[in-house]
């Protein structure tokens, strides 16, 4: 019985192979260097506003007015009078701000009309609620180097996340995220999704795409969300490149609860799923370097392998067989840590939350990979909506004092 168990066959050698394109990925991307060069260009940055925190968007704007781009979009809800009253003013006081009013809250529209109203050469799409470091616009910049490039994506990172133990959670998975798994595919021109929080465009590569971004349809049914996914295959599909520049970093506020976790993980699954699943149809995925294919392909994969792993541990737990069951969860405990290693590096407190972060990839992110995969047709931003005041769980007030 255990490792001799013809079941356990087909397994292995799927785990073997997934660990391969894994271990390909880090070599790869070890490789990766942002550019360092003087380039600079003329930029519009461009933020769609909805149910945000006045003094969290206050602050944001500070540290975007205060990396100096050539204007500022903030493009607002008509119905968001506590947000309207205060950009006006902050636009009288500085010309580089200007405020556009639209009817609906529609962020893709938002976006696409903040593009078309943009006057310079380089968009910065940034959310609402998402923080620059000083010096983050002359590095993205600097990666528009080369006329090809179509896109830029930056680090990004959870603002405070030791302000909840969900913020700490996803902080790990962004840093999995940013520095194991985008700089492989970064490297060859073809990063698989230009992440919204903060994302640079050539104005020139995204104008003939707007249309195709802000009407977007999956199965009948217009998208709401998923529009920087949509938009960095838009540009891909055109023949540009997208790059990343892990120099370049940003923060933003995510959700303090465990409902909002759940809430944000499950549109991101419906977004990523809708996007690759149209990519492979229309044959993009497969136009695109190797590397970009394969790592689209494994992170799809992924927490279904991880249910695999997990049925082995509670099969074996069930008849008790506890040697094998304890070998069952320290590898996935394992796993989660090796894959996690540049983010312990430069956190190695944060060795302390590798049991629960493994317990959540089992308990939580198995059930909403699977959910979001039955359910990737639901359209909706989820984490705000009209009956509430700000987004869920991610007020100025949760961010604590320090």
């Amino acid at each position: 019985m255990g490792f001799a168990e013809p079941d356990w066959v087909p397994f292995s050698v799927l785990g073997a192979l997934m660990w391969s394109g894994w271990i390909v990925r880090q070599i790869l991307g070890a490789l990766h260097r942002p550019a360092v060069n003087d380039h600079a260009e003329s930029t519009s940055v461009i933020s769609p506003v909805y149910r945000e925190d006045p003094e969290i968007l206050a602050q944001c704007v500070r540290s975007w007015l205060a990396n100096d781009p050539s204007e500022i979009l903030l493009v607002i809800c008509r119905t968001e009078s506590a947000i309207i009253d205060p950009a006006t003013s902050w636009a009288r006081d500085d010309p580089r701000i200007r405020v556009l009013i639209v009817d609906e809250p529609d962020k893709r529209h938002s976006l696409a009309k903040g593009i078309r109203e943009a006057r310079f050469e380089v968009i910065v799409l940034a959310d609402s609620d998402t923080f620059w470091e000083p010096g983050f616009l002359q590095k993205i910049l600097m990666g528009f180097a080369e006329p090809g490039v179509g896109g830029v994506g930056c680090r990004q990172n959870v603002y405070r996340p030791g302000t909840s133990l969900w913020r700490r959670v996803a902080d790990w998975m962004l840093d999995v995220r940013f520095l194991h798994y985008l700089p492989a595919p970064a490297r060859s021109g073809a990063m698989p999704c230009i992440s919204g929080r903060t994302a640079a465009y050539r104005r020139a590569a995204v104008l003939p795409v707007l249309d195709e971004m802000e009407y977007e349809t999956f199965l009948g049914r217009r998208c709401v969300s998923g529009d920087d996914g949509r938009l960095t295959w838009l540009i891909l599909r055109d023949g540009w490149r997208a790059v990343y520049q892990r120099n370049a970093r940003t923060w933003t506020v995510f959700p303090n609860t465990f409902r909002g976790f759940v809430h944000q993980r499950v549109r991101w699954a419906r977004n990523s799923y809708r996007c690759y699943v149209r990519a492979a149809k229309e044959g993009w995925l497969f136009r695109q370097p190797v590397i970009t294919s394969l790592s689209v392909i494994q992170n799809l994969a992924g927490p279904f392998t991880l249910t695999f792993a997990t049925y082995f541990l509670v099969r074996e737990s069930l008849n008790h067989r506890w040697a094998l069951a304890a070998l069952a969860l320290s590898w996935l405990m394992l796993g989660r840590a090796v894959k996690s290693l540049r983010h312990l590096f430069s956190e190695p407190e944060a060795l302390l939350y590798l049991p629960l972060v493994t317990l959540v990839f089992i308990v939580v992110m198995i059930p909403i990979k699977w959910y979001a995969l039955f359910t990737m047709n639901r359209q909706g931003w989820i984490t705000r909506s009209p009956d509430m005041a700000v987004a869920e769980g991610q007020h100025s007030g949760t961010l604590g004092t320090t």
